[in-house]
Order: structure tokens, then sequence, then C-alpha cells
């Protein structure tokens, strides 16, 4: 029988238990080496961890983190009400940041974007420099339609950032400035973009976007030409040359 193998978050960052298991089906480990194995399957893995968190051995931040393994098991077989009810418990034992991040990851699954936004202010809260809570909690921003409040997150998340992530959040930022008529720093933030990746087709179609906002047609169209260029097909440059009535 087949597994699920961790569902992708909103914006494309996995948020996975780990790689397809590959034990065989009978699994004659002890349960503690099953549930921590990530290659364990997860028709083992569950009744292993099952079995730690009732023999009452653990406590603290290691039945936590127990909780939160079976919690992702459960999340890949897409039984998410039994994953939230360990995430739940995982908080609840022991509410540090990554657990706050690990349960606010699977409200936004769910489209519990509210609270999916309390459980990153809370992440936050408990770990001000860590930068990915910042950038999920603006996407949500943006998908709301509060610019505002996704312009202060990407900030936030260029600051704490990755260097390489931190162009990805410069474009990200570009859109939410857009969003909220702030064309002039939107297109500050795809051009520093440019300069240091010239061929990302992705900053040229975000540029070309904002151009087309503020009806500049000629510079958009051609914008969205040299997105295509760099990557063919990519359907929102295909669909900005078409509202703007001109042939990729």
């Amino acid at each position: 029988m087949g597994l699920s193998c961790g569902a992708c978050r909103p914006g494309g960052r996995c948020r996975s238990r780990g790689p397809c298991a590959r034990r065989p089906a009978h699994d004659n480990r002890p349960a503690e080496d099953i549930c921590y194995d990530a290659e364990a399957a997860i028709g083992n893995l569950i009744p292993a961890c099952t079995a730690l968190i009732a023999s009452g051995r653990y406590h603290d931040s290691d039945l936590s983190g127990i909780y939160s393994i079976r919690g992702a098991a459960y999340r890949d077989i897409g039984d998410l009400k039994q994953a939230m009810a360990d995430f739940d418990e995982m908080v609840r034992i022991c509410p540090t940041a990554g657990a706050f991040e690990t349960r606010a990851a699977l409200w936004e699954q769910q489209g519990e974007h509210d609270r999916a936004i309390a459980d990153y202010t809370r992440t936050i809260a408990a770990w001000p420099e860590w930068s990915p809570p910042y950038e999920d909690r603006g996407e949500i921003y943006l998908a709301q339609g509060d610019p505002a409040r996704a312009v202060e997150d990407f900030t936030q998340a260029i600051r704490y950032g990755h260097p390489l992530l931190v162009n990805y959040r410069y474009i990200r930022r570009a859109v939410a400035y857009s969003e909220a008529g702030r064309y002039d720093d939107a297109l500050l933030d795809v051009e520093h973009v440019l300069e240091e990746e010239p061929e990302d087709a992705l900053a040229w179609e975000v540029r070309g976007q904002i151009k087309a906002a503020r009806g500049n047609r000629d510079a958009a169209i051609a914008d969205f030409r040299t997105a295509l260029y760099y990557e063919r097909g990519r359907d929102a440059s295909l669909a900005g040359l078409k509202k703007l009535g001109a042939a990729p």
C-alpha cells in the first residue's frame, strides 16, 4: 500500500516528515528506534510513537517531540484532525517557537488563516530573529488583501533571512508594495534583484506587472517578453501579455 509523502505548504515550501519510507513493512526494532526514524514506514511509526506516549516514560520536551513526530505522520497520511490533536499536545507540553510554527503551518494547510496568523505571531514573539514565520504570515496578509502588513513582515523576513532566500523575499515585498499602490518602492525592490540576478524570470515578470499597473503598456510588454525569454511558458507572463493585447 502506497504512502503519502509530506504535503507542500502554500508558497511552495514543504513541511514533510522526510522521504518516503523504505524500511520493510515488518519492523521488529524497539519502538523508540522506529518512532525516531525518519524513514520508518508510517504504518509502523504511528503505533511505535503511540506506545512511547502510553508508556509514561517520556516527559516535557521529549514527550512533546514524540507528539510532533506522530502528528507529522498523521498529517502526511491526510488525517489532519488527529495531526492537529497531536500538535495541540505538543504545544501544550512545550510551547516553543518551533511548536507554534509547526501548528501554524497545519492551520494554514487547513485554510484556518486567522489561527495560522495567531500561531505565527506566537512563533515570532518566542524567536524574533527567525525569519520564516514573518514570510509565512506576510503571505497570508497579502492573500487577505492587507499589503501594508505584508510589507512589514517581508521587511523583517529580509532583515533576518538567509542571503540565498533574500531575493525572493524582495520580490514578494515588491508585490505587496504594488498591491498597496507604492509602485516606486516596488520597482526598487525588483531592480535590486535584477542587479544581482539579471536572468531571474520571476523578477522580470513582477516588474512587468508593476509597470502594467502603472499604465506603462510598452514597458510591461517588454518585461513580460523578457521573462518568457529566460523561462518559456510562464503562465502569468503569458496572461499579462494577453491582457495587454500583445503577442508573446
